[in-house]
């Protein structure tokens, strides 16, 4: 749940254990809480309820999510094949054999994403 609270831009108030003390920064991107301590978890609610400037600059601090990373990869890896500069990956003519024999000069990739579509010619 802490991937899509951040990828909605909601911070997280989360115990301070394990893989989500390791997603959550305390006091930058959420509140972390001792395991266990009921008084911490209605203390840290309580300061989140009670003040939006810290839950503001909390939510403006959230982390890209990872699908956004993802693609933003995946598009440099196709605008590298498109340039031309994928280094030591294409044969000496210049062209670039993908699946069903089509050359990296024949594709075409337009990606439709939640913000808008991404075309690549």
């Amino acid at each position: 749940m802490i991937l899509e609270a951040q990828a909605a831009g909601r911070p997280v108030i989360a115990s301070g254990i394990g893989g989500m003390a390791e997603m959550v920064k305390d006091s930058e991107t959420g509140l972390l809480v001792p395991p266990g301590d009921a008084a911490a978890l209605a203390e840290a609610l309580r300061t989140a309820a009670g003040d939006a400037d810290l839950w503001a600059r909390l939510a403006a601090a959230q982390p890209r999510t990872s699908h956004e990373r993802f693609v933003d990869a995946h598009l440099d890896l196709y605008r590298t094949l498109l340039e031309g500069e994928a280094r030591g990956m294409t044969p000496a003519d210049g062209s670039f054999l993908l699946p069903g024999s089509a050359t990296v000069a024949e594709v075409r990739l337009s990606l439709v994403l939640p913000g808008g579509a991404v075309s690549l010619a």
